[in-house]
């Protein structure tokens, strides 16, 4: 079994790669807390509640956003105020010992007018899982994400590829990657408490 931190930050290089399915894995895999400081769109649930909801864990497990937007838009696009070093989870109220986080789209996103995902990342400082769809693209997506963070100094726990498992995309990200570990997980028809548990042993075991 992988060895986890007690933080996890989960990223990716694209919209709608999976970030949340994975942090609902995670979340229950490890029985851990789930946080996602900045929430953009509603409808038809945060991804808050639908990660409670998929887990079915208590409310113990999920912490409070610090900004939720009615519109699925740039942070910066709907309110120009955000201040990374208010994006602190309420450490107090964390009773399990690992916090999934979860971030708003992919590490150039802008937050405001200045600051980036990137920025929150580095202040953050927590290692990193970026999450990538597993197609033509994956590789170019992934080394050039990786190459990003790693200049800008952010800690890597490793590259997880979501969807169909494709070999040549995992081995050709761990050769050019420095052996960065890379995970594979595959599509869910059915999203159950049960069929989460057996993604998690069957990605992290």
């Amino acid at each position: 079994m992988v060895s986890f931190p007690k933080t996890l930050f989960i990223t990716g290089a694209d919209a709608n790669v999976g970030k949340t399915f994975v942090s609902a894995v995670l979340t229950l895999g490890l029985k851990g807390c789930y946080w996602k400081p900045i929430q953009c769109g509603v409808s038809p649930c945060t991804d808050t509640e639908w990660i409670h909801e998929a887990t079915g864990l208590p409310h113990s497990h999920f912490l409070r956003e610090s900004y939720i937007f009615g519109e699925p838009l740039l942070p910066h696009a709907q309110h120009t105020g955000i201040d990374i070093r208010s994006l602190v989870p309420e450490k107090s109220l964390i009773p399990h010992s690992h916090l999934i986080v979860e971030s708003a789209g992919g590490i150039m996103l802008p937050l405001n007018e200045k600051e980036l995902v990137l920025d929150f990342m580095k202040a953050f400082n927590a290692p990193t899982l970026l999450v990538i769809r597993n197609n033509k693209g994956a590789i170019n997506q992934a080394l050039l994400t990786l190459e990003k963070l790693e200049r800008e100094g952010i800690p890597i726990f490793g590259v997880l590829l979501n969807g169909e498992k494709d070999a040549i995309n995992k081995r050709t990200i761990e050769q050019y990657s420095h052996a960065c570990p890379v995970f594979e997980m595959g599509f869910i028809e059915h999203i159950t408490e049960q069929t989460l548990k057996e993604t998690f042993k069957g990605t992290f075991s």
